[in-house]
């Protein structure tokens, strides 16, 4: 053997460490010179580029003539770099595409797989001595630092395949091979979650999230621990728990004389957090025209609410017009309420 490798870490074995190269005690001073020059010329060759090797089973590293080797073809797979004495490194470039077969023994991996080689990639290699290697860093074109798995969906029947948040299911492969939310998909009769820690997303019943269109579904969305959020509703209007929710618009309603209290029943079952009442023109009036609205003038009229209706009561039958903002007496007849609340 000659180069570094064969060299010895313990001094007095380094008396012959190749030809052309001799350290013997009481060596003839014209042989010292020669022996410098060798040991320079092999310090030089570990950061030289040697001659290309070609790919094979067994990719004999040491009879590698540079620190820096060009792997040349295909063959493979790779599952050796032959042996040479441990902490030897080699810096590989492959031109071709052979793959290096991970071995948890002789031939480690970074990440414990085989890895596809592309052409133009390199990497960095260590012998752990007694033919063991290990491979320090892989970079390239295309990195595949693992083997190469087809995801095939074929489960046995009657097994379920389930990712898991905890003890939750999120996610489903079930023996048909049909990817599904929770262990019975949108099951109808029960809650179907999906869950991320102690949040999560809930289902109950089935709804029909499009409630524009005349849809009599209903549904529900809850907090983890059950707690309505938001919910459709049968009559397409949508509740926001905690928040100003649309809930209540009346039909038209008459509108009595002065001194006598008209009762419109909203249906929340709650005061409602915000309430109005509109007067809308069914008779043009004062300006107004048919379909305009004007409000109930606070200033003329009682309006309060409690947990079963709005409640509107006139000291007299005024507003303000239209054409000239001054305040005149209106026609009942000429009118309908429209009262509108939220929870």
């Amino acid at each position: 053997m000659s180069g570094m490798k064969s060299w010895s870490t313990t001094p007095a074995n380094n008396v012959l460490a190749n030809t052309g190269f001799t350290m013997d005690e009481g060596q003839a001073p014209s042989t010292l010179n020669d022996s410098i020059r060798q040991a320079m010329a092999d310090i030089r060759t570990e950061w030289a580029q040697g001659a290309n090797i070609a790919s094979a089973a067994t990719v004999d590293l040491s009879t590698a003539t540079g620190g820096y080797v060009t792997i040349t073809g295909s063959t493979g797979p790779i599952t050796s770099f032959g042996t040479v004495s441990a902490g030897i490194r080699r810096k590989l470039l492959f031109t071709g595409t052979p793959t290096i077969a991970h071995n948890a023994a002789s031939l480690i991996s970074p990440t414990g797989g085989n890895i596809v080689v592309v052409a133009g990639d390199t990497c960095e290699v260590m012998s752990e001595g007694s033919g063991n290697w290990r491979v320090l860093w892989y970079a390239g074109k295309t990195v595949q630092a693992t083997s190469v798995v087809t995801p095939l969906l074929n489960s046995t029947a009657g097994i379920n395949y389930n990712i898991a948040s905890g003890n939750t299911h999120i996610w489903q492969i079930n023996s048909a091979n049909v990817l599904q939310l929770n262990a019975s998909g949108f099951a109808p009769s029960t809650d179907n979650t999906l869950a991320n820690g102690s949040a999560s997303l809930r289902w109950s019943g089935v709804f029909t999230p499009i409630i524009d269109t005349g849809t009599t579904g209903s549904g529900t969305l809850k907090t983890n621990n059950g707690t309505t959020v938001l919910t459709w509703k049968n009559d397409t209007s949508v509740d926001i728990a905690g928040g100003l929710n649309p809930g209540f618009t009346s039909a038209e309603t008459a509108i009595a004389v002065a001194g006598t209290a008209t009762n419109i029943a909203h249906g929340l079952g709650v005061v409602p957090r915000t309430y109005m009442v509109t007067m809308r023109n069914k008779t043009a009036e004062l300006g107004y025209s048919i379909g305009d609205e004007a409000p109930v003038w606070a200033g003329a009229a009682l309006i309060c609410a409690d947990a079963t209706s709005i409640t509107i009561n006139w000291q007299t039958l005024q507003i303000f017009r239209k054409d000239n903002a001054t305040q005149a007496v209106f026609t009942a007849a000429n009118w309908k309420y429209v009262a509108k609340a939220m929870k």
